[in-house]
């Protein structure tokens, strides 16, 4: 079925690549795989599928350029770019290959389930349902109360002394962060410059501030994403709420008007985006993914991350991705976007991408932008994750993987160059792979 879907010149044979090996915890309570397709409808997937490897999504990050991933004791281990304390280590040194983030104290930050990343904070979210973040603190994105960069992670606090608490989601924009709480309701903080923030202001809030929409708290989600300068969140009625920068129509509401509040992403003036069971977005797009296994797409559409040909300009409106031929996209079972490129995890483990690959970060061997999903050259694959230049994944063996953009370390091969890695390559320490047992 996946080759019928793709032209022949992209009928790559997807091949795994040795890579470094995470035990991972198949965490059913993250918050996020609970917005994937529930087991019922697993059930009613074709033979050849129901051994697929179940997505486990949240334990890997990408930044503008660092990574982080969660191991299975639920430590946190970053690397790449740290010039404002992004990989949590208590330093501003970069690190070409994994290194455990770390209290101030000297411990390190565990009982981690999920990890976020901006473009140069990053944000963990515990099993007890409190928020560490660490990073650029430039606009209150790591919302501690105050504007300081931190090396360290800090706990996330209403105000100083009062942690958020009861969190069961959270995602990182440009500059901002957003988190679900297990009432359904909505905080976010940081840089609000287009609204992003959703409490009606355009003020940069350093502690976090719940998204209201016509004076009464957004009620009703179970998941949130973030672009650049936009915030999405699912409602557990299968809609899709949006707020901040629309400049691209990434808000999905049929205009280009910034909001301040959420909009319900639309169809039609009068017909709702329903269905929806997962969200990601990129830097001025955004992507859902159906209960049916169809992805559709907005707003900026560039270089084609919007994976439906090459439409120039924007798209204000939710529209299917498409395949090649023309056809819908369809056995989608996670989706992930950053920057200007989509990825999609299909069915049977294998991954689609589709958007920016000039510096190879679509993982398919070349450095060309495709408007349409190609086949990147993995398999078994349990999750995903995209920076502003790279992605990365995780197999279902606990390798993780990493390709795109090195300049910064933030592959994890042990060296930072100017090349563009096309191909999936294994993360290293010393020279040697990254094994959690």
């Amino acid at each position: 079925m996946l080759k019928s879907m793709l032209s022949s010149e992209h009928s790559l044979k997807p091949v795994l690549i040795p890579a470094i090996v995470v035990t991972i915890l198949l965490l059913g309570c993250l918050a996020c795989t609970s917005s994937q397709p529930r087991p019922s409808e697993e059930a009613r997937t074709s033979a050849r599928h129901r051994n697929a490897p179940h997505p486990v999504w949240g334990i890997a990050a990408g930044g503008g350029y660092h990574s982080l991933v969660v191991k299975n004791d639920g430590t946190v281990w970053a690397w790449g770019d740290n010039s404002s304390g992004q990989l949590g280590i208590g330093t501003n040194k970069a690190s070409l290959s994994p290194v455990r983030v770390m209290h101030k104290s000297g411990a390190p930050l565990n009982g981690v389930l999920k990890v976020a990343a901006g473009e140069r904070h990053s944000l963990a979210l515990t099993a007890k349902g409190e928020v560490w973040t660490w990073g650029d603190n430039s606009k209150g994105q790591l919302g501690d109360g105050f504007f300081y960069e931190r090396r360290s992670p800090v706990k996330v606090r209403h105000i100083r002394t009062n942690p958020l608490e009861n969190i069961v989601g959270a995602a990182c924009g440009g500059k901002h962060s957003l988190a679900v709480a297990s009432d359904g309701t909505v905080w976010a903080w940081g840089s609000n410059s287009d609204g992003q923030i959703g409490d009606g202001t355009l003020k940069n809030r350093q502690n976090p501030r719940q998204v209201m929409r016509f004076g009464k708290p957004l009620a009703g989600v179970k998941a949130v994403a973030a672009g650049f300068a936009h915030s999405l969140a699912l409602s557990v009625d299968g809609t899709v709420w949006a707020w901040g920068d629309n400049e691209f129509g990434q808000l999905g509401d049929c205009s280009d008007y910034d909001r301040k509040a959420p909009v319900q992403v639309m169809h039609s003036v009068d017909r709702p985006l329903d269905n929806v069971v997962a969200i990601a977005a990129g830097r001025a797009f955004s992507l859902a993914l159906t209960r049916d296994g169809e992805v559709w797409a907005w707003g900026n559409n560039g270089v084609g991350q919007l994976g439906m040909g090459p439409h120039n300009g924007f798209v204000r409106d939710p529209l299917p991705v498409r395949a090649a031929n023309g056809v819908p996209l369809k056995g989608v079972r996670a989706i992930t976007a950053n920057g200007r490129h989509s990825l999609a995890l299909m069915n049977d483990g294998s991954v689609l991408a589709w958007g920016a690959g000039d510096r190879g970060q679509l993982g398919q061997g070349a450095q060309n932008h495709e408007d349409h999903p190609t086949l990147a050259s993995l398999h078994s694959v349990i999750c995903l994750a995209a920076g502003r230049y790279h992605s990365l994944a995780v197999a279902e063996n606990g390798a993780v993987l990493a390709w795109g953009d090195n300049q910064k370390g933030q592959l994890g091969i042990g060296k930072a160059d100017k090349n563009f890695h096309a191909l999936p390559e294994k993360t290293v320490v010393s020279g040697s792979p990254f094994i959690s047992r």
